[in-house]
């Protein structure tokens, strides 16, 4: 191994941060699951209302999640996503 390369791997490969790198995911995806779970509900209602991806209805259903959770959480909800039109219940 390369003096940098081994020099790299001493700094960044320490199973301390590994450890907490994984139990720092594992709380965000924890805390993440009940907006994901609403959203998942609010877009099966959507879907079943016939909203396609550019209604507007969309951007007010995000603006609101948005307030009542604050944007940590949200990602690309309140942007528009292709609209594949399949039967999001089927899962």
């Amino acid at each position: 191994m390369g003096t940098r390369a081994k020099a790299f791997a001493e700094t960044e490969f320490h199973s301390e941060r590994y450890a907490k790198q994984v139990v720092d995911f594992i709380w965000e995806v924890q805390s993440a699951k009940p907006i994901l779970g609403l959203a998942d509900r609010v877009g099966i209602e959507l879907w079943r209302m016939g909203a396609h991806a550019d209604a507007a209805i969309l951007e007010v259903v995000a603006a609101e999640m948005a307030r009542a959770f604050g944007t940590k959480h949200l990602g690309a909800f309140g942007r528009a996503q292709p609209d594949n039109r399949r039967d999001p219940t089927s899962d």
